[in-house]
């Protein structure tokens, strides 16, 4: 990757956290492919960001804060003379992006699928013995098992690689898994406040107290 002719940027160190390497890594592709030849650095003064603040956040010691993520895309944007919605949809992108990631640095898996047809994206690292991971496809939230969560994930990109519409039946799976848990989730509150009362009752009868119907 090069900062500018014959300026090579500084390659990530091999004692980066992997996850932010490669996030980072896909930075600065972005970052490279607007500028082209020009020296990475001076896309700087087009955005908010210090020089120092956004070289660093390619230097992969870290993940960048969204902050500085908008900061970069701002200059982007301001580079390549984008639209107001180009330039919206673009962070949003990244946003999503930067959000999944941090969940896998977190050690938590995560399935993210944002926008629709050909803009869409999809994100996702399922971790080693993880049998549920956070799903979201087209604005549908709900927990998916593992292998319900890579079938999507492959059908969700499949459909954008060829620029096909997305087809309702990933949000159909999520929405019924989220009903499927919430439910769940409805039944063992029930069990709880069924154990709670009768608690409740046997200690008001200790107590020489009348219990409540």
């Amino acid at each position: 990757m090069m900062a500018g002719p014959g300026r090579p940027m500084k390659p990530i160190s091999d004692e980066a956290d992997p996850i932010v390497a490669a996030f980072v890594e896909q930075i600065r592709d972005l970052v490279q492919d607007t500028v082209q030849d020009r020296p990475v650095g001076d896309l700087a003064q087009f955005g908010p960001l210090a020089r120092s603040t956004f070289m660093h956040a390619l230097s992969g010691q870290r993940m960048p804060t969204r902050q500085t993520m908008d900061g970069i895309i701002d200059s982007i944007a301001r580079y390549k003379d984008l639209s107001l919605e180009e330039h919206r949809d673009l962070r949003n992108k990244w946003r999503a992006e930067l959000e999944a990631t941090l969940h896998l640095v977190r050690g938590e898996s995560y399935l993210y699928i944002a926008g629709s047809g050909k803009t869409q994206n999809v994100i996702y690292g399922l971790m080693g013995g993880d049998q549920q991971v956070t799903s979201m496809i087209n604005g549908v939230s709900g927990v998916l098992d593992v292998e319900t969560a890579q079938v999507l994930a492959d059908q969700a990109q499949a459909e954008r690689n060829t620029g096909a519409e997305p087809t309702p039946a990933p949000g159909v799976t999520v929405a019924a898994a989220a009903l499927d848990h919430a439910l769940d989730r409805l039944e063992e509150a029930a069990q709880e406040v069924a154990q709670a009362r009768q608690t409740l009752r046997l200690a008001l009868e200790r107590a020489g107290e009348k219990p409540p119907k």
